[in-house]
């Protein structure tokens, strides 16, 4: 998002003319517009009603936590529920509900359809970072002697009144949930045939169990997880979509952790001197941190069947990082002792190559192996391996190719080297990594 845009904006909110700022907000993204609203501190709820139904129930997900308590609590009923009609997952519905007080949330939900309803009277009993505050209730119970015509029917069923595809778990004769069944098996298998050959054990966990502790169990290769309560009553489940939601989350969160700058400073400059050589370096770290984004975004299908794919992704962006600010550190002193220069510049790549080639080989046999240990996949430790040896070498590369030009071009290395040389070892990390495990394991 430019800044002029952003200056635009807050001229428009002066000049209180309506028409022109909402021509002015549709033409952007739903994530720049809520990328506006977070930034201005005056009229954050004066550019959120301005927006349609649609757009508000996109842009609602996006705030950050200061703009939903500064607006969401300042809206209508109606308009809370009008937006939400749009937004496709209750949980974040939920998370919205959150931030306004209980008896607005009960009357807010009394216009959700019946189904909609009484799962967010649920969902709004836990904490949104829990097991339970992420659960989906979309799904449906058939008994263990039941056969796939009468699991099929009951699926059509609940579609239609729902209008969602359910997940399908299978309880005994105790009215105890035993498994569930793949979607793959419910389309090809024959109706006539009982479902009990191809039920699937399922992982249960606490419905007050944190979310960030979730990620362990996609070891278990599963398609859901069942949700249950305190006293073990079955409430909900989980399904791989979600758990992939929360690997990637993590792995953003990686990505983001890497766009710290270099530049040392003097103590006593002013903070507006301060600021303003920060923060071009920030907003455009923030936006190469998106290129990296799209880049794992490419690959949501295979993270989607092997979401263990995402509790490594970090381990390759984290140590080509790692390398990359090793490499920087050595070629930006010797630049500013005058050692580095154009003429020796190819010896010094070449020398920061071969000695990332090295670490690589270290590295990613270590890594390798512990991948294997823990996972018991030859292939996930050979992808390993060999994405940090290709990620190492990048970093190598970049981390001295960068500075040096960045020097013939008078651009201080020291200050904007990290946002370009992270963003090449988390673009080319990623896409080392993913595109060999879609060579190997889909």
């Amino acid at each position: 998002m430019e800044q002029n845009i952003l200056e635009k904006i807050k001229e428009l909110l002066e000049t209180r003319s309506e028409a022109e700022i909402k021509k002015e907000l549709l033409r952007l993204t739903t994530f720049e517009i809520s990328e506006i609203i977070n930034q201005i501190r005056r009229g954050k709820r004066k550019l959120f009603i301005l927006l349609p139904p649609e757009v508000q129930a996109e842009a609602a997900i996006f705030l950050n936590r200061k703009s939903k308590k500064t607006i969401l609590p300042r809206l209508g009923n109606l308009t809370v529920s009008r937006f939400s009609h749009f937004i496709n997952y209750d949980n974040d519905v939920c998370d919205i509900l959150q931030f306004l007080p209980e008896k607005r949330q009960e009357e807010i939900i009394q216009n959700f359809s019946p189904f909609r309803k009484a799962a967010m009277q649920k969902l709004l009993k836990y904490s949104p970072e829990t097991a339970g505050g992420i659960m989906d209730y979309n799904f449906v119970i058939v008994d263990v002697d039941s056969n796939f015509l009468e699991v099929k029917e009951k699926m059509e069923a609940h579609e239609r009144e729902f209008k969602k595809m359910p997940a399908v778990v299978v309880q005994n004769e105790n009215k105890k949930v035993i498994g569930y069944l793949s979607l793959s098996k419910i389309i090809f298998a024959i109706p006539q045939n009982g479902v009990q050959k191809f039920i699937r054990n399922i992982t249960f966990v606490n419905d007050a169990e944190g979310e960030t502790n979730l990620i362990k169990y996609i070891r278990s290769g599963e398609q859901i997880l069942g949700v249950v309560d305190h006293d073990g009553n079955f409430v909900g489940v989980i399904k791989i979509e979600d758990l992939a939601k929360i690997s990637l989350k993590e792995a953003t969160e990686n990505i983001y952790g890497f766009a710290g700058v270099a530049k040392e400073e003097d103590i006593f400059d002013s903070p507006v001197t301060s600021i303003k050589r920060r923060s071009k370096w920030l907003l455009l770290n923030l936006g190469t941190a998106f290129l990296a984004a799209a880049v794992v975004s490419l690959f949501q299908d295979t993270i989607g069947k092997f979401v263990i794919l995402a509790a490594y992704m970090p381990v390759v962006a984290g140590m080509g990082g790692n390398a990359a600010t090793q490499t920087l550190a050595i070629t930006v002193r010797a630049i500013a002792l005058g050692d580095a220069t154009l003429k020796n510049s190819f010896n010094i790549i070449k020398k920061e190559i071969l000695t990332s080639l090295g670490n690589g080989v270290i590295v990613g046999v270590v890594a390798g192996v512990v991948a294997y240990s823990l996972n018991y996949n030859f292939a996930l430790g050979f992808i390993l391996f060999s994405a940090l040896i290709i990620n190492l070498i990048v970093a190598g590369f970049f981390g001295a190719i960068i500075p040096l030009f960045l020097k013939f071009l008078k651009i201080d290395p020291a200050l904007s080297a990290t946002v370009f040389v992270t963003t090449a070892t988390d673009i080319f990390g990623f896409l080392a990594f993913l595109s060999l495990a879609k060579m190997f394991l889909v």
